[in-house]
């Protein structure tokens, strides 16, 4: 059960790395045959590079996006999907930016109006 607690728990991390490639559209700016640094790519979008690295770094642990060399980035299967299929994209930026942020509010909005029972108490009045 610890264990369980402790991996759902951390759950938010591989939110959080996917709606920064959504936002900023990253799938679209890595070659979609090729590789581009972590420095190019931070640049385009005006974000530290070492933050977009450490950011990216993550989705790569899960798969989207490889690192085929030290400081570059190259598609994976799964980010090469985000540009080949525009549902996918599509999903990725309901789920990180609509989706998510209601559910970090749920407990708020419950709290408010525990019987949530009128069409104007929920959880998007705090989104």
């Amino acid at each position: 059960m610890r264990h369980g607690l402790q991996t759902d728990g951390c759950q938010h991390n591989a939110i959080s790395y996917l709606q920064f490639i959504s936002r900023f559209g990253l799938a679209n700016k890595v070659p979609i045959d090729g590789e581009i640094s972590f420095k190019d790519l931070a640049a385009t979008i005006g974000i530290n590079t070492a933050a977009t690295t450490s950011i990216l770094r993550l989705g790569i642990a899960f798969r989207i996006f490889t690192e085929p060399r030290p400081g570059f980035i190259a598609h994976s299967a799964a980010s090469r999907q985000m540009v080949n299929d525009t549902r996918v994209s599509d999903w990725v930026a309901v789920t990180t930016e609509e989706l998510w942020p209601a559910t970090q509010k749920l407990t708020d909005a419950l709290t408010t109006w525990p019987k949530a029972a009128e069409p104007n108490q929920t959880v998007s009045l705090y989104t």
